[in-house]
């Protein structure tokens, strides 16, 4: 019983389709923890938008009663 194992052509070939997935899976991994960051950063901007909206919409109720 011999056991066949393929040409080298072959083998650099299947190790290029394994490396190219691992780097696709590395990529999507790190597009999800920007897609996060980027999130959390815009969340937090908009709290503080909404704060100083509220802010500037309460100083200007004062300032129209004087």
């Amino acid at each position: 019983m011999t056991v066949q194992w393929g040409d080298v052509a072959t083998w650099i070939g299947s190790f290029g389709t394994v490396t190219t997935l691992g780097f696709a899976l590395i990529q999507i991994i790190n597009e999800r923890k920007l897609e996060a960051k980027c999130e959390k950063v815009q969340t937090e901007k908009r709290f503080q938008g909404e704060r100083v909206s509220a802010w500037l919409n309460l100083t200007n109720i004062d300032l129209s009663r004087r």
